[in-house]
């Protein structure tokens, strides 16, 4: 399956949506308290994965737990300092900004 930068970007704004609702707060600081398997489960199709295709299942979850959620997770917290807010709305809105 090809996909455009339209649609890349789309699937990637969708698993910001599922990720945001699990993300956890304390002292200012943002975790993912999620199973990461639970979320490649919920996920793999947005994809093209199927669901017999061990493989892609296994690199979704590899880049979810040390590219997409290490980052997704950096960039909340740290924007979050400069507004001071836990509002994942908020930190999205300030940064569509730019």
């Amino acid at each position: 399956m090809t996909l455009n930068d339209t649609t890349r970007i789309s699937i990637l704004n969708q698993v910001e949506k599922i990720v945001a609702e699990d993300i956890t707060w304390s002292s200012g600081a943002a975790t993912y308290a999620k199973d990461i398997a639970e979320l490649v489960e919920s996920t793999y199709s947005l994809f093209g994965i199927d669901k017999n295709d061990k493989s892609g299942i296994e690199v979704l979850g590899r880049y979810f737990k040390y590219r997409f959620l290490p980052i997704f997770v950096n960039l909340i917290t740290a924007t979050n300092k400069h507004l001071n807010t836990t509002d994942l709305n908020r930190i999205a809105k300030s940064s569509s900004r730019y």
